[in-house]
This record gives structure tokens, C-alpha cells and sequence, in this order.
């Protein structure tokens, strides 16, 4: 296996100017947003300046930064649009997850509220006013250790130095992304924006494998990527997985285009310095992507090859790295801190092995060469060194997949962990990750990926594979071994999706190239790279056969809409529900993001009813019309001689098995009720 030409490709051309052009977008988009000018209009304005002052530009550096493109084949042209439409019309039926109590219905409400009031961070002036000893009634207190003390709803926190000011518990791409098309086509341009993001994260990976294999093959490669239940199901569901894959995977492909090619450097450089950056306004898990940049900073310096191209690369990355860093430390430090202060130790004790093996490796193979140089070893002899390695290491593989597949599950126990969110314990299975992991990929996905890891390892060219095998395998090595998740299925897969998962595919679709390709009883050996594709796709359609057809929370936009509706536009919603994570959080989330109805998930153990009526009462005073809502078993929290019944309002929708020791096996109905008063003349009583 080899790198394929440096030829520069129309579709390399095509796929850099898109790239570029989203990336410009994200980063206006999130800058509009921080100084509270984000609009469609705003956006629009200011990105055309920014493209017509690009287009200048490239314009006088043509001859440097735009080659003649050689143009694809027809049939590569027509494979290309069959992948993507059928991408497309896999991933168009998006979950209409706008519901609170998830990341993904932060996000979706998020997104609403930047894209209605122009700000990065939402504002409450109704909290703003609630008097501080009013607070437990009306918020959800947090533990003692995490930088807030207050929870507006789950995935907001309530800033403590900015009255009424709400910290949304994620870093904002997906979120900014997510507005960017609400702007556009409402909530359900928002839904459809991660089935674009999955559509392209399925091209981006396509452009990484056709890098190391004829396009037919990573077609195929890319085929497989696209059935796999895990893709299915994170396209159509709007967490920032898949933005994290196009990201990823995009500037995998343009970092091993930049180190490896003479042509249009200085845009592949900018597609990977641009990419690697984006990342950490995407997702705080990414800093095992930190590697790649650090890794390719020791080549140049110990090889003294720095030279002035390379600011291709590092001005954009660090520049938005950076912009990350402030981001996370000035917009969104309480989400920052509360992660760091919990996983950074363990991020800490994983890297100790890492770096422990790194170094010996490093260590050996210094150790090596300096014996070739004092041993004077001749090329022959410094290839069988290198392939003996090569061997070593692909031993190394087959055993710790081995371990981690057959012994890891029988040795480890599950433990149970307390889940502050859900007021639970939960178990902890990380001893079954890889086991788990097959659920989804199938055994037999398994099985051809780790025959690729080693294909890769002993012929791979590794000279160009490096950047792949070091993102890839850190993240692999980090979420096999501590999924860093609750580990209820099909929800927590999503942290394989961004790397994990394409790594493997592309490993398993190389094992199935190099068997196609042999030349030794070709027949045969064509035989059963093809019995392998077709069963291995087979798998993943069957382990994925719930998720083809089942379209997440189907009609409860609809029906939050229906519900919203019935109310006056003074009115103020208080949930009565002692679930820890009920209908308050559930419903109450959208309806007030999406449709302006401030609502409160009243905290019950800690409301007295002296407190609620002063807080009615004054609301009332400003001319408020606050409404009690109730669900099915919850106590009234004063008499209700004081409340008028309106009709009921039911939510239901379709919700895919959460279950964990076993993967989803049947669609689950939800089912909402609640009982609606009015609450009248409070203080006049």
C-alpha cells in the first residue's frame, strides 16, 4: 500500500474551498456571537466581505496556491454522488431531540436562543430578579465541588457574577452551527444541521482513505463507515460527534497532504492547522488531538527542518487554539473546571503508560539506530532491523486486541458510581468496552480491523501513515480502555464516533484492499475480501436494523409547539415533579428556549409554601400569569382551592431502548402527562 498521487484533484480543490468556507463561517459565526451581534443578516454581510476579500487574494496568488486540478474520472465522479446521496437519505431523519434533560436538547435550545437573541450566552432576567433565598425552591443546587452552585436547568449553569446570565455545559461549534441554520429554516433547519455534519464527516473520511487506497476501495471503505449503527444514529442526532469527525478526519487528510506534498501546501497546511484548531471549540475531550501538532514540532526542530511555509500551518492552528483556550476560560470556565477537575487526573494516569511506552519506543528505537551507525549496518541490513520491528509491533497489536476483546471482560467486575444527574448509581462496564464496541461494529468488523492494524503495521507507509496512527490509536487506546461516559447504550457509543470508529473501519477496509489486491491465487483471495465486505456489511445492517427506520422523539416538536400555544405570552411555568430528571427538565426546557415561556422546575424538598406564594405573589404584582403544572402522582404544593384545571396536556414519542448490559432491542414508547391550573388571585387571598 501506498500514497496515492500528489497530483492535486479537482475534488481536493473542491473539498479545500468547502472546508475553508465552513471554517470561515464557525469562527465568524462564534466572534458575531461573543459580542452579541449574531444574526443572519450580520453573518451574510460580514462572511461575503471575508469571501470577496479571499477571492482577491487568491486571485493575485493563483499561480501559487491554485494548480491546474487534474480532473477525476467519471466513474470516481458518479461513486462520489451515489456515497453522498445515499449518506444523505440515510441520515434524513433527524432526532427531534428539542427536549430538555441531554446534551443533545442543550445544544438544540442553545442554538434557538443564540440565533433569537444574538448572544453567545442566554440571559434570564426573570432569574435575574429571584430572590437568592429563593433559589433552592427554584434551581437545582449542585454538589459542593463543582464551580457553580446553581443549575437553571440541566446543561445551563447559572453564573454567579452575571445576575440572570446562563453558561451553557458545552464548548459552542455545534451549538453555533446548530444556530446558524435555525436562523435560516427555524428548528427544524437546526435538526437537519447534524445530518449534514454526518454527511460530511462520511467525506471527509472518504478523502483520508482514497490518500491509501484506489477509490473503489475507499468507497467501499466509506460505505461501511456510513452503515454502521453508530454513524447512523450520531447523524441524526444533534451532539457535536459527527462535527467533531468532519473536523478530525479533514484535517487528518489535509495535515498528511501538507507533510507529504509539493503541491498547494499552503492550502493544506491552512486545512489542518485550521481543522486541529476547530476541534477544541467542538468538544473539551480533544486533547489527545494535541499530539499530532506536538509530535510533527520534535521532527522539525530534531531534523532542523523549520523553514517559512510552515506558517501555513501553525499560524491558523495556533491562532485558533488559542481563541479556544480564552473561550474555554473566560465564556465557559464553570463547564471547564467542573470537567477538568474530575477527568484531568484520569486523562493524567492513562498518559502515564502512554507516555511511558512512547518513551520506550522512542528509547529502542534511538538505541537501534545509533547501533546501525557505529555497526555501519548497509540498507539490506536496516531493512531487516526496520521489519523486524514491524513485526514486533503487529504482535503487539493482535495480543492487546486479543486481551482486550477475550480476557479484559472476564477478569474486570462492573462497579457502581454514583450519578449525581439522575440522583443514582449506575454500573461501571469498561472491562466489556471492546466486547461492547462489536455490538455495534459486529465481531467480524472486530476481527477484519485488527488483521488491518497489522496489515498497516507491517506494509502500511509509514512515513505517511503516522499522523492517522497517532490520533487514531491515542484516542482508541483512551476510550477502550475508560469510555468516560454513563454507559447506557446507544448513548454512550458516541464517544468512539468522532475517531475510534473510523479508525477501525479504515483498518478493516484496508485488510479487505490488501486481500483484494493480492497477487498470489487472486481468485481466491478476491473471493474473500468480497464474502468479508458483503458479511461484515450484512452485520452492521442487521446489529443496526431498529435505527434504518426509527426516526428519535418523532412529533414532539409538534406537540411542545401544540403545547406552548395554550398559553398567554405573560405567563410563567411551574413544573411540580419529583423525579430528579422530569417533565420540568423534559418539557420545560424547550418551551422556554424555543417559545419564550420562562419556566421553572420547582424544587419541592426544598420549596416551602410560604416561599412559592411570595414568589407568585410578586410575579403576579409585575403582571405575570403564572400556571401549575403536575405530574401524575406529585403532591399540590399549596391548596388547590386556589387553582383553575385547564385540559391536560400528553406528549408522547418513540425513544430507542436505553439499557446496559445489552444492546437496544426494542423501540420504547414515552409517555408525558400533565395536569395544567392556573393559578389566580394568589395575592389577593
Amino acid at each position: 500500500m501506498t500514497l496515492s498521487s500528489n497530483n492535486v484533484n479537482t475534488i481536493d480543490l473542491i473539498s479545500i474551498i468547502l472546508f475553508l468556507l465552513l471554517g470561515t463561517i464557525g469562527i465568524l459565526s462564534l466572534v458575531l456571537a461573543q459580542v452579541g451581534m449574531f444574526s443572519a443578516g450580520a453573518l451574510f454581510l460580514s462572511g461575503g466581505l471575508m469571501i470577496v476579500g479571499a477571492t482577491v487574494l487568491s486571485w493575485r496568488l493563483r499561480h501559487k496556491l491554485l494548480p491546474r486540478p487534474i480532473a477525476p474520472s467519471r466513474n470516481e465522479l458518479i461513486g462520489v454522488i451515489l456515497l453522498l446521496l445515499v449518506a444523505a437519505l440515510s441520515f434524513a431523519r433527524p432526532a427531534e431531540y428539542v427536549v430538555g434533560g441531554g446534551d443533545a436538547g442543550v445544544y438544540v435550545n442553545w442554538a434557538a436562543d443564540i440565533a433569537r437573541n444574538g448572544a453567545l450566552l442566554p440571559s434570564d432576567p426573570l432569574t435575574a430578579q429571584l430572590p437568592i433565598e429563593h433559589y433552592d425552591g427554584f434551581l437545582r443546587a449542585q454538589p459542593p465541588t463543582t464551580e457553580t452552585d446553581y443549575l437553571r436547568f440541566p446543561g445551563f449553569y447559572l453564573s454567579e457574577t452575571e445576575p440572570g446570565q446562563l453558561i451553557p455545559q458545552f464548548y459552542p461549534l455545534q451549538a453555533i452551527s446548530l444556530a446558524v441554520a435555525y436562523s435560516i429554516a427555524g428548528v427544524w433547519g437546526a435538526l437537519f444541521m447534524t445530518p449534514l455534519w454526518g454527511v460530511l464527516g462520511v467525506w471527509a473520511f472518504y478523502l483520508f482513505a482514497r490518500l491509501f487506497l484506489r477509490w473503489p476501495l475507499a468507497l467501499l471503505t466509506s460505505l461501511l463507515l456510513l452503515v454502521t449503527p453508530l454513524q447512523l444514529y450520531f447523524a441524526r442526532y444533534p451532539t457535536a460527534e459527527l462535527l467533531t469527525q468532519y473536523l478530525i478526519w479533514s484535517g487528518l487528510w489535509g495535515f498528511t497532504r501538507y507533510t507529504t506534498s509539493a503541491q498547494l501546501r499552503p492550502l493544506w497546511g491552512g486545512v489542518a492547522g485550521l481543522a486541529i484548531g476547530m476541534v477544541f471549540l467542538a468538544r473539551i475531550d480533544a486533547l489527545p488531538v494535541l499530539l499530532l501538532p506536538t509530535a510533527w514540532a520534535i521532527y522539525l526542530t530534531v531534523a532542523r527542518k523549520w523553514r517559512q511555509d510552515e506558517a501555513w500551518f501553525w499560524i491558523p492552528l495556533l491562532g485558533v487554539f488559542a481563541y479556544a483556550v480564552f473561550h474555554a476560560f473566560w465564556y465557559a470556565y464553570p463547564y471547564t473546571y467542573n470537567t477538568y477537575a474530575g477527568v484531568l487526573p484520569l486523562f493524567l494516569r492513562l498518559a502515564a503508560p502512554l507516555l511511558v511506552l512512547a518513551g520506550a519506543l522512542a528509547g529502542v528505537a534511538v538505541l537501534f539506530w545509533l547501533w546501525g551507525r557505529r555497526r555501519k549496518l548497509t540498507p539490506q541490513q536496516l531493512d531487516a532491523l526496520w521489519k523486524t520491528i514491524r513485526i514486533g509491533g503487529a504482535i503487539a497489536v493482535v495480543l492487546l486486541m486479543l486481551y482486550a476483546y477475550f480476557v479484559r471482560p472476564h477478569l474486570g467486575t462492573a462497579t457502581m458510581a454514583n450519578y449525581w444527574y439522575a440522583q443514582t448509581q449506575i454500573p461501571i462496564t469498561n472491562h466489556e468496552n471492546l466486547v461492547r464496541l462489536g455490538w455495534y461494529l459486529t465481531p467480524l468488523g472486530i476481527g477484519l480491523a485488527t488483521a488491518g492494524f497489522c496489515i498497516l503495521i507491517l506494509f502500511g507507509p509509514w512515513r505517511f501513515l503516522w499522523p492517522w496512527a497517532l490520533v487514531g490509536g491515542a484516542f482508541s487506546f483512551l476510550y477502550i480502555y475508560n469510555i468516560l461516559n454513563n454507559p447506557f447504550h446507544i448513548y454512550a457509543m458516541r464517544r468512539y464516533v468522532p475517531v475510534v470508529l473510523p479508525t477501525f473501519v479504515f483498518a478493516g477496509g484496508v485488510f479487505l484492499a490488501w486481500l483484494w489486491n493480492r497477487q498470489s491465487y487472486p481468485h481466491i483471495m478476491r473471493s474473500i475480501a468480497v464474502v468479508g465486505f458483503v458479511a461484515w456489511m450484512a452485520g452492521m445492517l442487521v446489529s443496526g436494523r431498529l435505527i434504518w427506520p426509527h426516526a428519535e422523539y418523532a412529533g414532539v416538536t409538534q406537540q411542545i409547539e401544540a403545547a406552548a400555544a395554550r398559553f398567554p405570552q405573560n405567563a410563567i411555568l411551574l413544573f411540580v415533579d419529583p423525579a430528579p430528571v422530569g417533565q420540568g427538565v423534559v418539557v420545560g426546557t424547550p418551551l422556554h428556549f424555543l417559545h419564550d415561556l420562562p419556566s421553572y422546575d420547582l424544587q419541592e424538598e426544598h420549596l416551602s409554601e410560604e416561599m412559592l406564594l411570595a414568589q407568585i405573589d410578586a410575579w403576579q404584582a409585575q403582571g405575570y400569569a403564572p400556571y401549575l403544572l403536575v405530574a401524575a402522582g406529585a403532591e399540590f404544593p399549596f391548596s388547590a382551592q386556589r387553582l383553575t384545571a385547564f385540559a391536560p396536556i400528553h406528549i408522547t414519542y418513540p425513544f430507542l431502548e436505553a439499557s446496559y448490559d445489552h444492546p437496544p432491542s426494542y423501540i420504547q414508547q414515552v409517555d408525558i402527562s400533565m395536569d395544567v391550573y392556573a393559578i389566580t388571585s394568589v395575592h389577593a387571598q
